[in-house]
């Protein structure tokens, strides 16, 4: 939806989607500037950076006795993407954040073998997290969490054409 409201307003403009499902920041970091650097020689021009890192850094155990990415890691590595899109763009990165899940259909995955899940309220310090470091170097920050509803889910995690719709009018005021 983005993408296609950019081409109507401006035909020059593409939009990039450089991240993997199941990408954590660390993913990001390693191939993000081979990706920014050919994105940047295709098209020889500015390079905005809009990030909508998921919440898979904030997945948890059941019981909460294993975290497997602490908080203090997910802001350094906040800060490392941010000095790397910097390099390129220092006045346009904008962060969109986490959203709220079912907790009833997450805690546990339902395929998960080590009874992985995500909690609110963890993923709550997520986005505080990243709200702060925005604010710190200086980068807009849109919330979004409790923004939607359990019906917006396709199903336990995956967003439906609703949550998308939402997210989009969100992200097109905020641009």
């Amino acid at each position: 939806m983005l993408k296609v409201y950019l081409w109507q307003k401006n035909n020059w403009i593409d939009v990039g989607v450089l991240w993997i499902s199941w990408d954590e920041i660390p993913d990001i970091l390693k191939r993000f500037d081979v990706n920014t650097k050919s994105f940047t020689e295709k098209y020889n021009d500015e390079i905005a950076f809009i990030f909508a890192v998921w919440i898979n850094d904030s997945v948890t155990n059941i019981d909460w006795t294993k975290n497997l990415y602490s908080l203090g890691n997910f802001e350094k590595n906040l800060e490392k993407l941010i000095l790397k899109a910097k390099k390129y763009n220092p006045k346009f990165i904008k962060f969109i954040w986490l959203t709220n899940v079912n907790e009833k259909l997450v805690s546990p995955f339902p395929w998960s073998t080590i009874w992985q899940c995500y909690k609110n309220e963890r993923i709550k310090k997520f986005d505080e997290i990243l709200k702060k470091v925005s604010q710190k170097n200086e980068c807009e920050y849109l919330e979004i969490f409790w923004i939607f509803e359990n019906s917006d889910l396709e199903d336990w995690l995956h967003p439906n054409f609703k949550w998308h719709k939402k997210i989009f009018e969100k992200v097109k005021e905020f641009i």
